[in-house]
């Protein structure tokens, strides 16, 4: 009788310590008032060293808005590759894409020159990012990003990306209320976010400045500076759109194949019927496949998904790359 007086009272007490537990847990997770975190986030932004009257002028920006977590969740609305590209691209883009490639050809050269990108990949991130900065986007950064370090599903990405915003405007020559861009915080020209702007703008015309916002020069220069730095190879394209070949369905979308293995194999040939070089030959590809269509991707496809890590993105930028390419 005694055992099962023990039994019950053992029972008792783990009962009483795992209720403990979990209202614990249930408090820790609880989310604070936003007013409340915002104050948090301005002392650490003390603690850091910011100017207390930059940031004054900072936060004075910051209000809580919904919107920008629906903006979050909306992002990874489901699409089709085709109604992604036409939406993306059209023929109004393309001229303008080209009209750039000719007004700005010389510099263009001497960016390529420098940073051996090639420039038609330039104007087609150009193009795609902002339309050639008519749509920068007209969100407070600092805003944006407090609002999706409070609430999103990448709360650490984008606080360590408010606090590069800080830096931006503690160092460059633009004021908070002048620090505009997407709702995701992506700004300038290009829509680097803030660590990427700190890490890849460059001042390419020397007047002391890094201006994504408003100088063609740095700019481009800016984008092409971002791709080299990933280890673009400039011998070598994105990718090429393929024959469509049944048996290659199996093999999309997994690992990577050496180009001349597959060439040897399945006989594969570009859409154009053009040939491969022998350096595209030695080099190891990606298939994919939407809607019927096949592409091989080389690393440099990898590379634009690093600066936007969509395969639709990647194709879509390659493929106007391709229709601009003088």
């Amino acid at each position: 009788m005694n055992i099962y007086k023990n039994l019950i009272i053992i029972l008792s007490f783990l009962l009483i310590i795992s209720c403990v537990k979990q209202q614990h847990h249930v408090a820790t997770n609880q989310d604070i008032p936003f007013n409340i975190w915002k104050e948090e986030l301005y002392q650490e932004a003390i603690i850091q060293g910011f100017n207390k009257a930059l940031l004054t002028q900072i936060f004075a920006l910051i209000q809580k808005s919904p919107a920008y977590l629906a903006q979050d969740i909306k992002q990874f609305k489901k699409q089709t590759f085709s109604e992604y590209y036409l939406n993306a691209v059209n023929n109004l883009r393309i001229k303008k894409a080209k009209d750039r490639i000719k007004k700005h050809n010389k510099i263009l050269t001497q960016i390529e020159q420098k940073y051996l990108v090639p420039k038609e990949y330039i104007i087609s991130l150009w193009a795609i990012e902002s339309d050639f900065g008519d749509n920068q986007g007209n969100y407070h950064v600092v805003n944006a990003l407090a609002n999706l370090a409070f609430n999103s599903r990448r709360k650490a990405l984008f606080k360590k990306e408010f606090f590069a915003s800080l830096t931006i405007l503690s160092t460059e020559n633009i004021t908070p209320k002048d620090l505009k861009g997407s709702w995701a915080g992506a700004t300038g020209q290009c829509q680097f976010l803030p660590s990427t702007y700190l890490a890849y703008a460059v001042d390419f015309n020397g007047d002391n400045k890094k201006d994504i916002w408003h100088n063609k020069d740095d700019i481009m220069a800016s984008i092409a500076n971002y791709l080299s730095s990933l280890k673009w190879d400039h011998n070598i394209p994105w990718g090429y759109e393929i024959k469509n070949i049944p048996n290659l369905t199996k093999l999309a979308n997994k690992r990577k194949y050496l180009l001349k293995d597959l060439k040897a194999k399945y006989q594969i040939d570009k859409i154009d019927n053009a040939a491969f070089s022998s350096y595209e030959l030695e080099k190891k590809v990606t298939i994919i496949t939407y809607e019927d269509r096949f592409f091989v991707t080389f690393k440099n496809f990898d590379v634009i998904k690093i600066w936007n890590n969509s395969s639709y993105f990647a194709l879509t930028v390659g493929l106007l790359a391709n229709q601009i390419k003088e």
